[in-house]
């Protein structure tokens, strides 16, 4: 291997262990949030519902922000470690002026891609609900609590945590070896994490427009916003869904809602196509999306050929992980079919 391959596959092996450290928290962090934690709390409050309910969802959070954020700092270490430089995300407090139109248009997107999932897991026979999910609040508690907790658990720490650990941590290292690469292997390992056949195939389209984003506007931030937005909707259509009990109105308000914003999706989809794709606009000189971006290609620091960026990227610790969870996935799936 030469130089730009060895950092590469040491990058990626980085990478993988930092995946492993992830999955055995975030197993751990289910056993504990679905078994320890309901017993701690039914034994000290017996006869507390609201303290129940919000010190299990307020931990909920905090144990899902570990899940995300410690695997940060490990891949930090692994980097260093293996003699190379960290690189930091990019975080400057920068909103694209066409953020809105981003939101909508990629919520839009990501619509489309969660229905085949869905379409995809019918052939299965449908799915299984057997992973632990962000509680809901009790029923009868105050609407604008069960609010609150839903956007800080549901949207808010995803959207920091999750966008922090691929987007600002392993997409930002990976692109030393192309813009290309570093989406892909970003949103590969991003739909990966969710262990869940139900989301794979959506969470990789959204990891590749979260990708695009990041890269192009130089900014976490934006990526964040996009993901809390996203999350926001559909929590939006579950907190619908549990309040009315009527089943035509629910069909109606959640077809409704969805229509709306696919609505608008496609027109922001086709203004934004328009101002950067016309034949006006395509001298990217500029910068896309308001940034500066450098004119070697792929945006290459270390370029590595096409056919040995596909076989270093299995390293020994790559592959471990993703064997962990395929075989989680397999059993899903399995578990689906005979259900």
């Amino acid at each position: 291997m030469n130089l730009n391959e060895q950092y590469y596959r040491k990058t990626v092996s980085a990478i993988g262990f930092t995946m492993l450290i992830f999955l055995l928290l975030f197993n751990v962090f289910g056993l504990v949030i679905t078994l320890l934690l309901p017993m701690v709390l039914g034994a000290v409050l017996p006869h507390a519902p609201v303290a129940y309910d919000l010190i299990y969802q307020l931990s909920y959070a905090a144990g899902y922000t570990a899940c995300f954020m410690v695997p940060v700092i490990f891949l930090k270490m692994f980097v260093k470690r293996a003699g190379y430089s960290y690189r930091s995300m990019y975080s400057p407090l920068k909103i694209s002026p066409w953020l809105p139109l981003i939101l909508l248009s990629s919520v839009s997107l990501v619509f489309v891609f969660s229905y085949l999932n869905s379409w995809i897991m019918e052939i299965f026979g449908g799915y299984p609900d057997i992973f632990f999910e962000a509680p809901e609040a009790e029923a009868g508690l105050p609407t604008v609590y069960h609010w609150v907790l839903e956007f800080i658990v549901v949207c808010m720490v995803p959207g920091f945590c999750e966008e922090f650990l691929f987007r600002g941590a392993i997409l930002t290292n990976c692109l030393p070896f192309g813009r290309s690469n570093a989406i892909l292997i970003s949103s590969l390992l991003f739909s990966l994490m969710h262990q869940n056949p139900a989301q794979i195939l959506y969470t990789f389209a959204a990891g590749i427009l979260l990708g695009i984003i990041y890269e192009r506007t130089g900014s976490i931030w934006n990526c964040v916003l996009l993901h809390i937005f996203n999350n926001f909707v559909a929590t939006t259509e579950n907190l619908i869904y549990t309040a009315l009990e009527d089943s035509v109105q629910l069909l109606l308000y959640i077809d409704l809602l969805e229509l709306v914003i696919f609505f608008l999706g496609i027109l922001s989809a086709a203004v934004l196509i328009l101002r950067f794709f016309s034949k006006r606009e395509r001298d990217f000189s500029e910068g896309f999306f308001g940034r500066e971006l450098p004119s070697c290609d792929g945006y290459s620091a270390a370029p590595v050929a096409a056919n040995r960026v596909r076989r270093l990227f299995w390293a020994p610790s790559m592959i471990a992980f993703v064997v962990l969870v395929a075989l989680q996935v397999g059993l899903i799936l399995l578990i689906a079919m005979v259900m």
